[in-house]
Formats: C-alpha cells, structure tokens, sequence
C-alpha cells in the first residue's frame, strides 16, 4: 500500500482515461473521499460508491468538452500533484493561481475541508495547493 493516497488516486484516474477506461476504483481515505466530491460537484464524475473502508469506486469520468471548437480533451491527462509530502506548497488567498484563464482549476486543503481555487478564492482563505488540472 502506499504512502500517498492521494497521489496514488491521481496515477489510477490517468491511468484509467489513457486506457478509455469509464470506472476506476481509488484507495479510500478522507483526502480522497473528499477530493470525489469535488469532482462530482465539477460534474467530472457521475457517481462514486464507497465499496468498503478501504476502497471508493468512481463510475462515469467524463471528458471535457471545451464549448468554443467542440474538441474533446482529457482532463485527467494534465493534472499536476503540487503539494507532495516532502515538499508541502501553502499559498495566500491572493496567490491562488487561475489556470487556463479559468477553464482548468486548482484543488487546496484549507481550513474549512477541500475546495476548488475558485471557491477559496470567494472566501478570500489560502491553504495547502494540492494539485492543478489544465488542457494544455
């Protein structure tokens, strides 16, 4: 098992979509399982299912399609772990960072539990940048 839960959730969502794979089964923790949520909020999953105390399956990754040429990207190919257990990257409110002039998004740890850069950035609240998914 390893260390980094989180990191190891991302490797398995990339890994899942280079292969066109539509479900893949994340390890269970709070990070993670917070981190679902997220994702169903920006409607890149269609439903998550927690399959023990170990394990939470996440059904229906979608593909993003970007309204102004109608091509479809994959969004997972491109998102970035930040902040690593070695090396941990907190950021000021005002320093949260907008990637691809707001089409991609970044995910913080703050105080009031994970959130995407956008919403942080309405409450005005820094934290720990986790990690960035942009098109490029």
């Amino acid at each position: 098992m390893p260390r980094d839960l989180f990191s190891d959730a991302l490797t398995r969502l990339r890994n899942a979509l280079r292969v066109n794979k539509q479900t893949v089964i994340i390890p269970f923790s709070n990070l993670n399982y917070s981190f679902s949520n997220i994702l169903l909020e920006e409607h890149l999953l269609e439903k998550k299912t927690i399959l023990s105390k170990k394990y939470i399956k996440l059904e229906g990754l979608k593909f993003y399609n970007k309204k102004s040429d109608h091509t479809l990207f994959n969004f997972f190919k491109n998102c970035q772990r930040l902040s690593k257990p070695s090396n941990r990257l907190y950021i000021k409110a005002g320093d949260i960072p907008l990637i691809d002039n707001g089409l991609g998004f970044v995910i913080l740890s703050t105080s009031y539990g994970l959130m995407t850069g956008k919403k942080a950035r309405a409450l005005n609240i820094g934290g720990e940048l986790l990690c960035q998914f942009n098109f490029q």
